[in-house]
């Protein structure tokens, strides 16, 4: 895995991280409330099965255990964001954390990294890019690892 596909990973994690969340607590409110119809299709044709507004032990397990599945996920997406940022945190070179800040955490173009960095789009696009990804590498591509999101 190259640097720009582990960094790459960040930028759809946040938007994971809220629409796993939003499932969370409607399962959530559907194991205080009962079974309803708000339930997603996928969960609520191999859970329920039927149409009774009631859980029988099986089915309120197995809700759970997935409610469970789910936390497990969101937990683990913010690890790797919190691993990342530390990771670009001990980068030595402040133009190094600059360029990786600005590109995998907080979205910038390159043409707004060369805006707040100063320099020309060019330049921040390819040399501090690669500057900046290879430093990055060489310290942590022992630690890179990929995100599951399934």
């Amino acid at each position: 895995m190259t640097a720009d596909e582990y960094l790459g990973q960040y930028r759809l994690i946040e938007a994971e991280i809220k629409q796993r969340e939003k499932l969370i607590n409607r399962m959530r409110r559907e194991i205080f409330s009962g079974p309803t119809d708000n339930v997603t299709a996928n969960i609520d044709g191999a859970i329920r099965g039927g149409n009774s507004n009631y859980w029988d032990a099986r089915s309120l397990e197995q809700y759970k255990d997935e409610l469970g599945k789910q936390e497990e996920k969101v937990k683990a997406y913010r690890k790797f964001q919190m691993d990342v940022i530390k990771q670009i945190d001990s980068m030595e070179s402040r133009i190094d954390r600059v360029i990786l800040y600005s590109k995998y955490i907080d979205g910038l173009t390159w043409e707004e990294v060369a805006k707040e960095t100063g320099y020309s789009f060019g330049y921040a696009r390819g040399y501090l890019k690669s500057v900046a990804l290879n430093h990055f590498f060489i310290k942590y591509n022992k630690q890179f690892y990929k995100i599951n999101s399934k």
